[in-house]
């Protein structure tokens, strides 16, 4: 009995010994308790993590903000500077981004093919896009498409196309080229000539003139038998219509016209 009550006693004083919650309990308030620091860092870390991601707020509402008043004060200016003008510039200027240009009485519109600048009133804009001139020409409204290319300006009337180096000032809705009025158009020449193939047409002044100097070709008929190109060169007066002047191949004489 008394070995009996020995190794109970034995038994249940190992088992106590080995308890592992006990152990495990302990270890873990010895951690806490050796561990104050690290569990303050973690804090620490936590307030400064909060503490940057609001800076980081405050400072992207600040850009926001900042970037608000400059489109502001830019838009501003833009409105400032149209109020500043006459209401009839802006209404041509408007029109002009919309691709058209129609200059009312009294007012010029001024572009100079040379380096592609377009003058209305005191503003000046870099002329760099093709815009539709609406003009009139003997009581009728007539329109040609302005291009500019490296050379001057294209006119392109219908299926023919000028070149022109000429300052050209749309006013009192007529189309000058200097002080000279537009009055054939472009798409008249070949009817002038007659002949429907123009391969090359200019633009320009010569002697107070306002004069087209065209290189076209005419189908003829060589010893009045055989089809035939004939290149010409014709000059023809813009205002008047008249012919001044007509070269042809040396052969000329030996073909009819049709």
């Amino acid at each position: 009995m008394r070995l009996l009550a020995f190794l109970c006693i034995l038994f249940l004083a190992m088992s106590f010994a080995t308890c592992p919650c006990k152990q495990n309990s302990g270890e873990l308030a010895a951690n806490q308790a050796q561990n104050p620091e690290e569990v303050g860092c973690q804090q620490s870390n936590q307030s400064t993590q909060q503490n940057n991601t609001q800076q980081n707020g405050q400072e992207n509402n600040q850009s926001i903000q900042q970037q608000n008043q400059t489109g502001n004060q830019e838009q501003n200016q833009v409105t400032t500077q149209n109020q500043g003008m006459p209401e009839q510039v802006h209404a041509i200027i408007q029109e002009r981004q919309n691709g058209s240009i129609t200059v009312p009485q009294g007012m010029t519109v001024r572009i100079v093919a040379q380096n592609h600048v377009m003058n209305v009133e005191n503003e000046s804009f870099q002329f760099n896009e093709t815009l539709w001139a609406n003009f009139q020409v003997q009581g009728k409204n007539k329109s040609l498409i302005l291009n500019p290319v490296a050379n001057g300006i294209e006119l392109i009337d219908e299926n023919i196309t000028v070149v022109t180096n000429e300052t050209i000032d749309l006013y009192n809705e007529s189309f000058y080229v200097g002080q000279n009025k537009l009055i054939v158009m472009p798409s008249s020449v070949p009817g002038k000539i007659q002949t429907q193939t123009i391969n090359s047409a200019v633009l320009h002044l010569s002697n107070g003139e306002l004069l087209y100097e065209v290189n076209a070709t005419k189908v003829v008929k060589f010893l009045w038998l055989f089809d035939s190109n004939m290149g010409i060169e014709v000059t023809v007066n813009a205002e008047t219509g008249d012919i001044k002047e007509e070269k042809k191949p040396w052969w000329a004489f030996l073909a009819s016209e049709n």
